[in-house]
């Protein structure tokens, strides 16, 4: 009899903690799906729902406030999304709040994330559709990487081919290795900073050369600067000018006395023209010329008569 009592007593302890475990247990999964809170049912739509199922939690700054409550089909593209939201927290979320789909986790299970707005806007109710932001597409992002690796194993061996015919005994290697060139390289830059330093110096010559025919000095500068210079020019060139009017003037009546010449006019003219005056000059100077043989012959004579022959004697 006290041994069945016992039983009794045991069983009935075991019903009444399994009950209490029951009653908490229901307690959490409640708390946690919002079953015992007064709640609001918000919507979003979505292209892809990525594996979200109805019963996932909804987050909100980190926290959890609802549940994924279903999951419909509009159309080919869309996929309407209904959650719920505690009543208490919807008052902190607005109507221009983004809803996302996030992972609980590295490879936990799929949930909605509510991330707040900066525009000002009223606060969710009951019905309420909050705009989303499409969930990225692991499997288009697994093969773009796929390409990726690909593209960097061929990338790989092509550097490989290339580094094995550089280290091999080409031109290329010898030109690395060839330590005379850093010699030939420092004498050339040498070169280049003595042909800077005398580029320098002749630029700096040409300064002040130029300064000096700026300022006036020497022959050019005086040149340069002599503002009297350019009106003297003009005189000569007036005089010039007036001299080559003189002489055209000149070269003028030139020209016009040949052409008189040439026409007979004048004295010089009828003498160059006139065939008679030509002979009467040779026929005078054949007169002169008896005369003067004649005038010799009366002087010879004279000098043997009597009154002049003891002059000429002495």
């Amino acid at each position: 009899m006290k041994e069945d009592s016992k039983n009794m007593v045991k069983l009935g302890l075991f019903i009444l903690s399994g009950t209490l475990l029951l009653i908490l247990g229901l307690y959490y999964i409640g708390s946690q799906k919002n079953i015992f809170h007064r709640t609001i049912t918000v919507s979003t739509g979505f292209n892809n729902v990525n594996g979200l199922m109805p019963g996932n939690n909804v987050r909100f700054n980190g926290i959890n406030v609802g549940t994924v409550s279903k999951l419909s089909s509009i159309s080919d593209t869309v996929v309407k999304v209904e959650f719920t939201v505690d009543q208490e927290i919807s008052k902190l979320i607005n109507e221009a709040a983004i809803v996302s789909i996030g992972t609980d986790g590295l490879l936990g299970n799929k949930l909605l994330n509510i991330s707040p707005s900066k525009t000002k806007a009223e606060p969710i109710t009951e019905g309420a559709e909050l705009a989303s932001v499409n969930p990225l597409q692991m499997d288009n992002t697994l093969r773009s990487l796929s390409n990726t690796s690909g593209n960097l194993e061929i990338i790989t061996d092509n550097l490989k081919t290339l580094s094995g015919d550089v280290t091999s005994k080409g031109s290329l290697w010898a030109l690395l290795r060839d330590s005379s060139i850093s010699k030939n390289v420092k004498s050339a830059l040498v070169n280049i900073r003595l042909m800077s330093n005398n580029a320098l110096a002749v630029t700096g010559d040409l300064q002040s050369i130029t300064s000096g025919i700026k300022n006036g000095k020497g022959s050019i500068g005086a040149l340069v600067a002599d503002t009297s210079l350019s009106a003297r020019i003009k005189q000569i060139v007036v005089k010039f000018e007036k001299l080559n009017d003189t002489a055209a003037v000149i070269t003028g009546d030139v020209s016009y006395l040949l052409n008189q010449l040439k026409q007979g006019k004048g004295s010089i003219g009828v003498l160059l023209k006139d065939t008679m005056v030509v002979h009467n000059l040779n026929k005078s100077i054949l007169t002169i010329d008896t005369a003067a043989g004649n005038l010799n012959d009366n002087m010879k004579a004279l000098k043997h008569t009597w009154p002049f022959k003891k002059y000429f004697k002495n």
